[in-house]
């Protein structure tokens, strides 16, 4: 028996990490990987960074946001507001570099305003993308169980009849 939780910076080794190693045997058994869901969302960022652009020229566009946030590592995902033009959501592919782009950028100059920079409390790899995810996780996790009983069950059997 065994359980081990591990922590990734980039999303995308947890992904080749999860490809390469699900259902590889180690001791007589095989390897059950599921991505785990935060607990508490606020208390734990997920590499997306709520940007406001106080004051900045409507000249400034989203390509030019793009390129003064790529500067500090792969963007995985930008996206405007619903409703408002000045805030963007945008995600990179590893925590520190999301981590490294809010401590540079936060408070700094463009377009003749203020870019204002923190750790969004919701990510977008919580999208639909994500929940189809969780919920084959759940699937996979309830045939484990189920598989896991039925293991119980038929140990119980054999004990039983000795």
């Amino acid at each position: 028996k065994g359980i081990a939780f591990i922590t990734f910076y980039d999303i995308r080794d947890s992904i080749r990490a999860k490809k390469e190693m699900q259902d590889r045997v180690i001791g007589e058994r095989p390897i059950d990987i599921h991505y785990s869901e935060e607990t508490n969302a606020k208390e734990k960022n997920h590499a997306t960074l709520f940007v406001y652009l106080k004051g900045v020229s409507s000249s400034v566009n989203d390509d030019q946001i793009k390129s003064v946030f790529s500067k500090y590592g792969s963007v995985r995902a930008f996206r405007n507001h619903r409703t408002s033009k000045s805030v963007k959501f945008i995600e990179y592919f590893d925590i520190r570099n999301a981590q490294r782009a809010l401590e540079e950028l936060h408070r700094t100059e463009l377009g003749g305003g203020t870019i204002e920079v923190e750790f969004s409390q919701h990510s977008s790899r919580t999208n639909d993308n994500h929940e189809k995810d969780r919920r084959h996780q759940q699937q996979q996790q309830r045939h484990y169980n189920q598989q896991y009983q039925n293991q119980q069950q038929d140990q119980q059997q054999q004990q039983d009849q000795q």
